[in-house]
């Protein structure tokens, strides 16, 4: 953060995306187990994450008093992606160790 030198609200931006787009890929995780029908679950999560994100600033648009800023779409964009791809690796990890551990 200190790095890329993000206000307060960027970082909220952060965490916050990163926190729709996993709640997004559970909710999918658990449909697709109880009825199948969830096509690549990740890559939906994060185009729904951006898709909020697009209309979080779209509305911004409309607002007088808060402000347009594409720059704040690709760090929501960002932290969904990574988010996603995150659980992706964490979920691919424990799977893969307990397989270790049944052999």
């Amino acid at each position: 953060m200190v790095l890329l030198r993000l206000g307060l609200a960027e970082r909220t931006h952060l965490i916050e995306y990163s926190v729709v787009a996993v709640l997004i890929l559970e909710a999918l995780n658990e449909r697709m187990s109880s009825q199948g029908r969830v096509a690549l679950p990740a890559l939906l999560a994060i185009a729904v994450s951006i898709a909020i994100g697009v209309v979080d600033e779209g509305i911004q648009l409309m607002l007088p008093n808060r402000v347009f800023d594409v720059i704040d779409i690709l760090f929501n964009s960002l932290a969904a992606t990574v988010a996603v791809i995150g659980m992706v690796l964490l979920r691919w990890m424990r799977r893969r160790a307990s397989r270790s551990k049944q052999s």
